[in-house]
């Protein structure tokens, strides 16, 4: 199975760091996926973009949050449309 590079960038506001993690993994694509994937005790939330975007398919270009909802109280995903090239442009998809 090929793995699909991706990149993160983790920022932690309390410690006022951020780290650049390489993710290589079969497991998951897109940000829901590594946002479903990522939940502990910290309850990040993901913001991030599909491996697609900037390509001319249409709808990839969504800016995807993900995570733990208080409101909710459960694991909720949004999107927004058209704001995915912001993140992309950093050089990461999550």
């Amino acid at each position: 199975m090929t793995l699909l590079a991706q990149k993160a960038l983790h920022i932690y506001l309390s410690e006022k760091r951020h780290d650049w993690v390489e993710l290589e993994s079969p497991y998951f694509v897109g940000p829901v996926e590594y946002a479903w994937e990522s939940r502990n005790e910290n309850d990040p939330t993901i913001f991030g973009v599909g491996p697609l975007v900037g390509t001319n398919v249409p709808g990839v270009d969504s800016l995807i949050v993900a995570g733990r909802s208080l409101i909710w109280d459960g694991f909720y995903s949004s999107s927004f449309e058209g704001a995915g090239s912001s993140i992309a442009k950093l050089g990461c998809h999550f």
